[in-house]
């Protein structure tokens, strides 16, 4: 059996929106009220580059867990990269 420990759930996030997805909020598992969430989305429309940003931390934990997710970071990168104006 495997069991969670206490800070691997404090490094996990719920992610929830009160306007169907328009605006995004984060808090860690087992947080319970309005200040214990950040807001994800910004108050603008960000680049690709500012929302790989928002998640820097998330995607550096999964891509050194996961393969598939580095790879696929990996060529979304060089297409960011390929594209950027």
């Amino acid at each position: 059996m495997c069991m969670t420990t206490q800070l691997e759930l404090e490094q996990r996030y719920v992610y929830e929106s009160p306007d169907g997805g328009k605006t995004v909020y984060r808090r860690k598992i087992g947080g319970t009220n309005e200040v214990t969430r950040e807001r994800v989305t910004p108050e603008t429309n960000p680049t690709a580059w500012e929302q790989l940003a928002v998640y820097k931390d998330e995607l550096e934990q999964l891509v050194e867990s996961n393969p598939a997710i580095k790879e696929a970071l990996h060529k979304l990168l060089v297409v960011l990269a390929l594209t950027r104006k």
